[in-house]
């Protein structure tokens, strides 16, 4: 009874057109068994690149199984658009199609121009930008197919040895996080798509990765509730329509058994103390902070029997759809829980518009056919649609690069602007540690002959892009610092520049965007050190590399520029010659 938009022939329905969700969901769910309603609570990971044994293993699950969903791994546009579709054709309901796009599909679809991670969002002056890039990746994700992003990350990260978390963060405030976070949510569910607040109850005040192992946060119910707890309330008022659960030892609200498996945390506290009523989801049920010593059908009837809705990625589903139908076979379970989460899971497939008798609607679908799909990519591409929010992208860089000192107000640099270069007095120097001068970049798919790019962090095909924009209003000289210098040409290099030159600019580049890799090696970092009164510095990398580095302090000025990427470089550059003023303000 119900199809797929992308692809499934509709069949005719008598005066159904339109039908009331309630009814038909009803008459829906009373056409499966046991089994396939539990198969509509698994979603399992998949890719267009995945191995053909692989898919056919998928393609079974969705046919023989009648799994709910699939979560997209790294693919492109056009490729993957023919694997859904070859997907939902073999579906029997319409599958949910989800994402983890923190920000955006450009984590997943090469096509799409990055937006900044949610630490850079964070230092934004408001949240305007943030609900206007929610809106932009929202579209995104729909001209993509894609119906869930799990996101945001509502965790806040006032552990900087969180290496799971981190940049992913708004920040360490729990009110800014949560506003800033309502935002980005809000703004992808009003251009019609599913938005996930993750990870409850929190995975912010932790050391421990649980893709690897089980954190543990120590705190009491009062510490939980002023803080980690804070932004999911705020969420869930404003309207979040999913929660991911993170796999978390929280002995304050469980001692018991882990968050992802725990009834007091999911049912007793999420759902019934905090009021709510949206989809619950598991984080990757073959995560080791859930998956370790425990067999795979096992935690699929513990996170079932705890309340949990949706479970993400298990290892083995067709043994704990097997496991979980035969415990409602017995009354372990009852059979009104089970359709209570099924009705939940058809309701928003309904409101997303994959369950619906209107014929016309899906003979028109733009995505219907492969054929399709690659004329409207190709066409983007050529249009540069794909990057309409590059504007966007680049106003978000310019209002939150963030000006950590500014010693005797030393920036801006200078103010001039051609044909008034003769007008410059000081003479400058721009030294470049660690800028990668690479032609690397992703094509639009695998469409033969296509001749756009995406945008992809780090790409400097011709200098770097800080260089080319301060060079168009300056006289400058430009020295590349290689990582693989040796220490003694480093040395002489600088204590030269620092010499020769009134203004020394050091721009240090980390294209990581994770503190806990320490981009300056040993040798290098105390020569880099006793240049830094000398200079004004520009860090391309996560704010937190202040801990491993703190003689960025000691610089004449620092600018935090948070990735390497050019909307970031463009805007350091503005902001070095005056042309707008530095407005971020540090998240963490």
């Amino acid at each position: 009874m119900g199809f797929s938009i992308y692809g499934c022939k509709p069949q005719p329905s008598q005066n159904q057109e339109d039908m009331p969700y309630d009814s038909h969901i009803d008459s829906l769910l009373n056409t499966l068994s046991v089994r396939e309603k539990v198969a509509q609570l698994v979603m399992v990971s998949t890719t267009s690149y995945d191995s053909e044994s692989k898919k056919r293993e998928i393609r079974d699950l969705v046919e023989k199984e009648g799994i709910g969903g699939v979560i997209l791994m790294h693919d492109s546009l056009t490729r993957c658009r023919a694997y859904l579709n070859d997907l939902q054709s073999k579906a029997s309901i319409p599958l949910f199609v989800a994402i983890d796009g923190e920000w955006g599909p450009a984590m997943r679809l090469a096509e799409y121009p990055f937006f900044p991670r949610q630490m850079q969002l964070g230092a934004l002056p408001n949240d305007q930008l943030i609900y206007e890039m929610g809106v932009a990746v929202g579209r995104q994700c729909r001209e993509a197919g894609i119906h869930i992003n799990f996101a945001p990350c509502v965790d806040i990260n006032n552990n900087s040895a969180n290496a799971a978390i981190d940049t992913r963060s708004f920040g360490e405030n729990p009110a800014h996080v949560a506003v800033y976070a309502s935002a980005y949510m809000r703004g992808m569910q009003d251009a019609g798509i599913v938005a996930c607040a993750k990870h409850f109850p929190g995975h912010g005040d932790t050391d421990v990765d649980s893709h690897k192992a089980l954190p543990t946060l120590p705190f009491s119910r009062e510490r939980l509730d002023s803080i980690e707890l804070y932004p999911f309330r705020r969420l869930i008022q404003d309207g979040v329509k999913m929660v991911m659960l993170g796999h978390l030892n929280v002995p304050a609200l469980d001692p018991q058994t882990v968050s992802s498996l725990s009834y007091p945390i999911i049912t007793e506290l999420l759902k019934n103390e905090l009021g709510f009523n949206g989809l619950v989801v598991t984080d990757a049920l073959v995560m080791q902070g859930v998956a370790k010593g425990r067999k795979p059908a096992d935690i699929m009837e513990q996170a079932y029997a705890a309340g949990v809705d949706i479970l993400l990625m298990p290892a083995d589903p067709k043994a704990g759809i097997e496991r979980i139908a035969s415990r409602i076979a017995d009354g372990t379970y009852p059979l009104n829980d089970l359709d209570s989460r099924v009705r939940k899971i058809l309701q928003m497939k309904a409101e997303l518009g994959l369950l619906t008798f209107n014929t016309e609607r899906i003979l028109h679908s733009q995505f219907s056919t492969v054929e399709r799909s690659e004329q409207i990519v190709r066409s983007a591409a050529e249009k540069r649609i794909l990057n309409s929010h590059d504007s966007l992208i680049q106003e978000i860089a310019n209002q939150s690069l963030t000006l950590v000192k500014n010693e005797d107000n030393l920036l801006p640099i200078v103010s001039y602007e051609p044909p008034e270069m003769e007008a410059q007095h000081e003479s400058v120097i721009l030294l470049s540690y660690g800028a990668v001068y690479s032609a690397t970049q992703r094509r639009y798919g695998e469409l033969e002959g296509l001749s756009g790019y995406g945008a992809l962090s780090g790409v400097r095909p011709n200098g770097t892009v800080l260089s080319r924009r301060l060079s168009e209003s300056i006289i400058m000289d430009e020295i590349t610092l290689p990582t693989t210098m040796s220490p003694d040409s480093l040395e002489h290099v600088l204590m030269t520049a620092i010499s020769q030159y009134d203004r020394v600019l050091l721009a240090i580049h980390d294209p990581s965007d994770r503190p806990h890799r320490k981009l300056i090696s040993e040798a290098h970092a105390p020569i880099l050190s006793r240049c830094a009164p000398a200079s004004v510095i520009l860090f391309f990398g996560n704010p937190y590399a202040i801990l491993n580095y703190p003689w960025l302090l000691d610089s004449y000025a620092l600018l935090i520029c948070y990735a390497d990427n050019e909307p970031n470089e463009k805007a350091a550059a503005d902001i070095l010659l005056g042309r707008i003023p530095p407005l971020g303000k540090l998240p963490v």
